[in-house]
């Protein structure tokens, strides 16, 4: 690996590698913390406009089934949760005039400036040493969410400039189930970073589910043609995706798509393939992996 670029890429996937769940499980912890008696504190602290705020954000970053059933944006998503900043910053700096562009309001920079008012507070003369106590029990799980965010952004920076891919983490909030998706954009038209539609490309879903068990999506779409095959661990999971299919299709199809193959079918060793994929797309080949560990 060659300097600088490369050693910090390397140091952000080093990070991802050591706890590739971080993610999902600093907005678990987040969510805890806003809906028990931390939250509570947090509120007298920092404002219950604050809380509120974040709890809000929280919800179109860790969808539950009511907000599934409105209808879920990754592009949102993924803004929502502070993985575009970078993006904003780039339109802003090559907008014509000047122009700011505006400030969104996101997850990590939420956090962000929550971290910052609670540690100038804590080392106020006279501050109340329980809620002091408080703070440094939560900062560790605010911290943690922050850096998660942080690593994808900067690996999906990386991959963009060298590979024209990208990586997304989803968990997912269902009725007495809790999961998490994978997600996986590659460009197959070898023009990494390249702007514009693209013409062919790869979307990978690796999906984990309590009930459903593990199922593995992937799509093929050049030009207006899509291939669609979905694995899953059982037959039960294959049949039940199998009834989804008739309104996938019609949803590819009003997005614009000739659908060439929709099948759902159930294959030994999903999960197996679900990691071996992920370690292709993040870590690459063996020799990688071997220089990490």
């Amino acid at each position: 690996l060659t300097p600088p670029e490369e050693r910090v890429s390397a140091d952000f996937l080093r990070g991802l590698r050591s706890n590739p769940e971080a993610l999902p499980q600093g907005l678990a912890g987040l969510a805890e913390i806003l809906g028990g008696k931390q939250g509570d504190v947090l509120a007298r602290l920092a404002g219950r406009e604050t809380t509120t705020a974040l709890s809000e954000l929280l919800k179109a970053v860790l969808p539950g089934k009511e907000q599934l059933d409105k209808g879920f944006s990754l592009r949102d998503a993924a803004r929502t949760l502070g993985m575009l900043l970078e993006s904003d910053l780039k339109k802003a700096l090559e907008g014509a005039g000047g122009d700011k562009a505006p400030v969104a309001s996101t997850l990590k920079s939420n956090l962000m400036k929550l971290i910052d008012d609670l540690q100038w507070k804590i080392q106020l003369p006279g501050f109340d040493r329980s809620d002091a106590r408080a703070v440094r029990e939560m900062m560790p799980a605010l911290e943690q969410t922050v850096r998660a965010v942080e690593n994808q952004q900067v690996l999906n920076v990386h991959f963009q400039e060298t590979e024209g891919k990208l990586f997304f983490q989803v968990p997912l909030l269902l009725p007495g189930l809790a999961g998490k998706a994978n997600i996986f954009i590659h460009d197959e038209s070898g023009r990494p970073g390249g702007e514009g539609r693209l013409k062919a490309f790869r979307v990978v879903f690796a999906l984990d589910m309590d009930a459903l068990g593990d199922v593995l999506a992937q799509a093929h779409f050049r030009d207006k043609d899509v291939v669609v095959r979905i694995c899953c661990g059982n037959e039960e999971t294959a049949a039940f995706v199998d009834g989804l299919l008739p309104q996938l299709e019609q949803q590819l199809i009003a997005a614009g798509y000739r659908v060439a193959e929709l099948t759902a079918r159930a294959e030994p060793g999903v999960r197996q393939a679900a990691e071996e994929c992920f370690r292709e797309e993040i870590f690459g080949d063996g020799q990688t992996l071997d220089l990490f560990a």
